[in-house]
């Protein structure tokens, strides 16, 4: 890290932050960016997010970054060909993605009825629980270097979350009703929403799929380039006591 280059992602950032204040500006701004000059930014104020983050709000530096993400998904996508290969590989790695959320919902599930039988049993320390299952989707993209793992491990970190998928206690019964499984878990659902994409037509998404294409800001050949899905299945054992109150005794 040298001072000329968080120089030059300061003020890069800081003119950004304060053209954002108008509605529309920021995008049309950034539009008129050449690719490497899109790209170059984006690296930049990512490879300085930390440093950047003890001067100013950290929303809005996530804020910009996505705007300048999503300025590159629009760019590659507009140039992007579907071919039987690529179409192949979408394919796979939807089957992937599923076969990653049945096994990990499947060991959610296995945990929470051992410890529904736990509390049934009135264990002496188990009063709660919460399960929660983490997916983290690494891709690897082509590119420059040093430009293309910055914004790999972002788009890395940014996948990382719960994808609406937590079991506690109190609500055992309604997550595990076949009725009501949470999306991660349901495959009657067919999210696949672009019917009218002549090559997607027949896929039927998974709700993992869903989400990286159409509500983050990976580009097609992002997702293409995923190599490795992480699924983290996290238990949190709660236990609580109630501790009354001493009375006072009247004389």
């Amino acid at each position: 890290m040298n001072i000329e280059k968080l120089s030059e992602a300061e003020t890069e950032f800081i003119f950004l932050w304060g053209i954002q204040k108008t509605p529309g500006a920021l995008t049309e701004h950034i539009s008129a960016y050449t690719m490497p000059q899109l790209i170059k930014t984006i690296a930049r104020i990512i490879d300085q997010q930390w440093t950047l983050g003890r001067k100013y709000p950290e929303k809005t530096i996530i804020e910009i970054i996505n705007s300048l993400l999503w300025e590159r998904k629009r760019r590659i996508e507009k140039d992007f060909q579907w071919d039987e290969k690529s179409i192949n590989q979408l394919k796979k790695l939807n089957e992937e993605f599923r076969d990653a959320s049945k096994k990990a919902w499947q060991e959610a599930i296995e945990t929470a009825d051992a410890l529904e039988k736990r509390i049934c049993k009135r264990d002496s320390f188990l009063k709660d629980y919460e399960i929660a299952l983490d997916f983290s989707i690494y891709p690897d993209i082509k590119g420059n270097r040093e430009a293309a793992e910055l914004i790999g491990t972002y788009l890395a970190e940014e996948s990382h979350g719960s994808w609406f998928a937590d079991i506690s206690h109190c609500h055992y019964n309604r997550h595990t009703s076949p009725d009501d499984l949470p999306l991660i878990a349901d495959e009657r659902t067919n999210f696949n929403e672009w019917v009218h994409r002549e090559e997607w037509k027949d896929i039927n998404f998974c709700f993992m799929t869903h989400q990286l294409l159409e509500n983050r800001a990976w580009s097609i050949p992002d997702i293409l380039s995923v190599r490795g899905v992480w699924a983290d299945v996290q238990v949190t054992h709660q236990y609580d006591k109630r501790i009354p109150k001493e009375r006072k005794t009247t004389k």
